[in-house]
């Protein structure tokens, strides 16, 4: 048996953190020869991370909204990444157009932040 779970405020409770029932029962449920992910908008390195933190074992894990999957030895098992002219020019647009921005290629991600100054006129 297979059960992916999403992580934010499914898996975590209102302070972000996982409860010490819910890994109890993950790892229940995996001695039993279930098969348990994390499926999430957030990237793979955040998931590895906080499961990390919080002690949970884990079979697989899907990033990004289902951009890119791994395994519990960091082998990708499914990788849908943007065409290279595409994202250096959607990057150069988001660049010249928004205050800040986060990149992800689907493992880590990064964030920008951009300060502008507007002079407004009366």
């Amino acid at each position: 048996m297979i059960i992916a779970s999403d992580y934010d405020l499914t898996l975590t409770n209102l302070n972000g953190k996982v409860e010490k029932k819910s890994i109890d029962c993950i790892n229940q449920f995996r001695a039993g020869g279930g098969k348990f992910g994390i499926v999430s908008g957030r990237c793979v390195s955040d998931l590895k991370q906080r499961c990390q933190q919080f002690g949970i074992s884990y079979d697989f894990l899907v990033g990004n909204n289902g951009a890119i999957a791994i395994d519990n030895n960091d082998n990708i098992i499914a990788s849908h990444l943007l065409p290279s002219a595409i994202i250096t020019d959607l990057m150069a647009y988001i660049h010249r157009t928004c205050y800040s921005y986060a990149v992800c290629d689907g493992y880590n991600n990064a964030f920008k932040g951009i300060a502008r100054l507007y002079t407004i006129k009366s």
